[in-house]
């Protein structure tokens, strides 16, 4: 059997070396860790390790190349392990020996869409890296006769906590080339995006968005920018997080009109599209709901698919799930949102969001099931937690609770939303407390219009807000009617039965007659 070296260039403190060593023992007849770094406190009896000054990637992994031994190189990352069954898939691709190249998928978890990479080379003369900011051998690759196979020998990248743009090179001295690389040679592509890269996964998002509309401007006019994900990706998430929503749409628009089909543009698109529906005016929130919809059912449909571009954790399975689950609840659709939010659960059991999700999809026909999802995260989960919960208690009634939930929550308010779309169910649950307290008031949503009438602020005369029989809307105004019974208000129960009532809430006539 041909032998098997194994090589590993390490650009920063390496806390996950020994694991990835001991997942490509099964498979390596010979095993080199390049020490890029410098000083590092290194001990393993079974493995070469080769001090290196670090100039760039290129001289780095020739470098180590130089001393393997074997008829094979398999490249791995530090903070990368090799799946239980890799090794004997390797081993099973090299003995048909159809192959000189095997891209291998990569993944942050089992769950993860693999991204495949050229990680298992024959080692042969003529085995260079040429590019200084990236670990392919494209030259190499690309030469006449080379064959390039699949080979289903998974590697394992565990992401770090909080993780959503994967990074894979770091250290000062990768950082320092890449700012040398652009300065020297600013139409190279690759060290523009390796460069926002970077900057992105360290936070440095105002130098991030420098770098990436130099790549853009480079990207617009290159011959296969369909397939180059990453850039796009990178432009995108810099932009959502400066909550500049708009301008993250338009890029990811161009992209999807170069024919550009990757998850990560429609989670990308879906995410921008929901948080600007939930800043947009009520009129228009239901049409960019709608669209952000749209973009979010396409993720996992591509999901088993293969892709040279790194696929965000999450953008064909959970994380779409979580974000299809939360558009739907906002388009007031919550029976279909629950199985979004249990896929999601299935994956990550303990992920905030779907939790939280769930619970809201169950408030109006299970409400003790969704106390018991919330109770125990309520005080982590900040004004949504405690606003589901006061949403809970009223629907069964707890009148006293949801009003000690609610003023938790508003004391929580600065922190913002897991979720945009429960500020209309604050709204709702504040103008329903309101009224109940004697204080009723004109604001935004069924409530809101109700204070509004009761105050002598109508709403527009353009609004509805249905009370079918079974509703959170039916439910409010019947709590509504009764308190207004209890307290004798027979003049503002006489006016709600007028026609204009019951255009503004359809079903409120044969609540009124119930009651």
């Amino acid at each position: 059997m041909a032998g098997v070296s194994v090589l590993v260039v390490i650009l920063d403190a390496p806390v996950d070396l020994p694991a990835a060593i001991a997942s490509a023992r099964p498979v390596a007849d010979q095993i080199l860790v390049l020490d890029a770094v410098g000083g590092l406190p290194l001990d393993f009896d079974d493995v070469e390790i080769l001090s290196h000054d670090f100039v760039d990637l290129s001289t780095a992994w020739n470098a180590a190349r130089e001393r393997a031994e074997g008829d094979w190189i398999l490249m791995l990352d530090a903070d990368q392990q090799l799946h239980a069954d890799a090794a004997e898939i390797i081993r099973a691709a090299i003995a048909a020996d159809d192959l000189d190249c095997g891209m291998l998928p990569e993944r942050s978890s089992p769950t993860h869409q693999a991204q495949w990479r050229p990680r298992l080379l024959r080692n042969t003369e003529d085995l260079r890296w040429e590019s200084a900011v990236h670990d392919v051998p494209q030259a190499w690759m690309d030469a006449d006769g080379r064959r390039v196979r699949d080979i289903a020998a998974e590697i394992i990248r565990a992401p770090r906590a909080g993780e959503i743009i994967p990074r894979r090179h770091t250290g000062a001295a990768y950082s320092a080339l890449l700012r040398q690389r652009v300065a020297e040679s600013p139409d190279d592509l690759d060290a523009w995006v390796a460069l926002g890269h970077e900057q992105v996964v360290t936070g440095a998002l105002d130098e991030a968005q420098v770098s990436l509309e130099a790549a853009w401007a480079l990207l617009e006019h290159h011959p296969q920018r369909q397939h180059r994900a990453l850039p796009v990706t990178l432009k995108a998430w810099a932009l959502l997080q400066r909550n500049k929503q708009i301008p993250a749409i338009e890029t990811l628009s161009a992209a999807a009109g170069w024919g550009m089909m990757h998850p990560n543009i429609t989670l990308l698109q879906g995410i921008a599209l929901e948080n600007l529906a939930a800043r947009a005016p009520e009129a228009q929130q239901a049409q960019l709901y709608q669209q952000a919809l749209t973009a979010l059912k396409l993720g996992p449909t591509m999901k088993g698919q293969r892709f040279t571009s790194p696929v965000i954790d999450g953008a064909t399975g959970w994380l779409a799930d979580v974000r299809l689950g939360a558009t739907l609840q906002a388009l007031g659709r919550p029976r279909e949102a629950r199985p979004a939010f249990e896929r999601a659960l299935q994956v990550h059991d303990t992920l905030l969001e779907a939790r939280l999700g769930l619970a809201e999809t169950l408030i109006d026909t299970d409400p003790d099931r969704a106390l018991e999802l919330v109770d125990p995260i309520v005080t982590s989960a900040g004004v949504d937690g405690w606003l589901l919960k006061a949403a809970a208690h009223e629907a069964r009634d707890e009148d006293p609770e949801m009003a000690r939930a609610l003023f938790a929550g508003l004391q929580k308010i600065k922190e913002g939303f897991q979720a945009r779309h429960r500020r209309a169910l604050m709204d709702e649950l504040v103008g329903l407390l309101g009224i109940l307290q004697g204080a009723p008031r004109s604001g935004r949503g069924a409530m809101g219009a109700l204070g509004g009438l009761m105050t002598g602020y109508p709403p527009p005369s353009t609004a509805s807000y249905p009370a079918p029989i079974g509703s959170a809307n039916a439910r409010r105004l019947a709590k509504v009617i009764g308190y207004l019974e209890a307290q004798g208000e027979g003049t503002l129960l006489q006016a709600l039965r007028a026609p204009p009532v019951e255009r503004l809430f359809p079903g409120i006539s044969q609540l009124l007659a119930e009651a």
